[in-house]
């Protein structure tokens, strides 16, 4: 049976900051029996960008889903290849359908030499997989309703839903619109064009609700207690809980002194804007931890000796201080040099490669696709959040989720998200040629 499909398409015609914006500012107070339909209703969006940008979207689709008593129908992790925004409708729909959760390597050796190496190279440049196979879910589940599409096909998605009439979101720019549940005059100004109130999608009757994309960290503004609260629990409770992963952390963790005995950091440096203001970004970073990286009474249990450098530290208060660095560059990089010659305490992931072995064994259930190269930055990014303080990149979703999670596993200490005086701004927002930051 054909879809019939309902499209929205966000008005410009009043942006914010221009003194005409009057916008819907009805307040939307969730009543928990909204919508308890004769049927289930359902909501989805298409994922784009690196890994973090995704997760983001995913987060977004949660609440969307708690608000307006939705099943969530989550689309997989799109592992690898980086799949950038596009207008809606346009390519970024056709380039996802040509992405598949079940290909095979075996596959390809039925084809002739040349036709076999592209084969190859494409599956190993991509993978798919459920989200809930890399995050625990068990607490989100009892308040959410949640199940997974395993490809991108429009016609299995309404075939699996049976549903014959879907409310698409169209999308011309990348801040097309923000969500809120609630205006204020304290609201700062932002990229968005226009903004809608969460009523209107609450209440919708079409039995699926279509976003073409959910990207942004301040794509939904929320004021009410309620609202607030849930974003709150989503954001705690959206934890990794594969196994394999966490026991590598572990590991290393437990090599480092165990969690709070070191001091985690994030340098982002490798690409788009962090590259061009690299030197600046060091500088600030290394002040900040002189200033504020000393951890009290500190327990020197670190199973794992300093690393030997060649220049002897400048800063002796810290040459007992393990300072674990998750960075996008090498060790041997010569933008690192002058960390390595203020700390002489520093490990990075290259000091514990016999406990990243596990992951090599680690492959993807649907393809059977290995994912040790997909991993390791999970691994890295969990490791830095777990120290006594955590000191990470201003404007890195690597960054900012690795403070969120230090928070969790460090209540005494929020972490610090060190600014460099200005905005960097980087096409790696939308898709960073490392698909795991931003």
């Amino acid at each position: 049976m054909p879809v019939l499909e309902k499209t929205f398409t966000p008005k410009h015609k009043t942006k914010i900051g221009n003194g005409n914006f009057k916008p819907d500012i009805s307040k939307c107070v969730l009543d928990e029996k909204f919508g308890s339909p004769n049927q289930e209703n359902f909501l989805t969006y298409l994922p784009h960008s690196g890994f973090h940008n995704q997760r983001i979207e995913l987060e977004n689709a949660i609440f969307l889903a708690w608000y307006t008593n939705r099943t969530l129908v989550m689309p997989p992790i799109i592992f690898g290849k980086i799949v950038s925004w596009s207008a809606f409708p346009g390519r970024l729909e056709g380039i996802l359908s040509f992405l598949k959760p079940d290909k095979r390597l075996s596959d390809c050796h039925s084809k002739n030499s040349k036709d076999t190496s592209r084969c190859v190279e494409r599956f190993y440049s991509y993978t798919l997989m459920p989200w809930d196979q890399l995050f625990d879910f068990s607490k989100l589940r009892k308040h959410i309703r949640i199940m997974n599409r395993d490809d991108f096909s429009e016609k299995n998605l309404y075939e699996m839903l049976n549903v014959n009439e879907t409310y698409h979101t169209r999308s011309s720019s990348r801040y097309d619109y923000q969500l809120f549940d609630e205006l204020r005059k304290t609201d700062k100004q932002t990229p968005f064009l226009a903004r809608m109130s969460l009523c209107k999608y609450q209440e919708r009757k079409e039995r699926l609700i279509f976003f073409s994309s959910l990207f942004s960290s301040t794509r939904i503004l929320t004021h009410l207690p309620n609202n607030v609260e849930s974003r709150d629990f989503i954001k705690r409770n959206l934890v990794f809980g594969h196994k394999t992963l966490l026991q590598v952390v572990d590991s290393i963790v437990t090599r480092l002194g165990g969690v709070g005995n070191f001091i985690g950091s994030h340098w982002r440096l490798g690409d788009h804007g962090y590259q061009t203001h690299l030197g600046e970004i060091v500088e600030h970073m290394m002040s900040a931890i002189k200033a504020n990286g000393t951890l009290p009474a500190l327990v020197q249990s670190y199973q794992t000796a300093c690393p030997q450098r060649a220049i002897p530290s400048l800063n002796p208060e810290f040459d007992n201080q393990p300072i674990f660095m998750a960075t996008d560059l090498v060790p041997e990089d010569p933008a690192l040099a002058p960390i390595f010659s203020t700390f002489s305490c520093v490990f990075t992931l290259s000091n514990f490669t016999d406990q990243l072995l596990p992951l090599t064994m680690v492959r993807n259930q649907r393809d059977n696709a290995p994912l040790y190269q997909y991993f390791v930055p999970l691994v890295d990014l969990i490791v830095a959040s777990r120290g006594g303080k955590f000191f990470g990149t201003m404007g890195s979703t690597f960054s900012s989720f690795a403070q969120r999670l230090h928070q969790l596993s460090v209540p005494d200490d929020e972490g610090e998200l060190v600014s460099i005086g200005y905005t960097i701004y980087h096409p790696s927002e939308f898709h960073s040629k490392d698909s795991m930051d931003d």
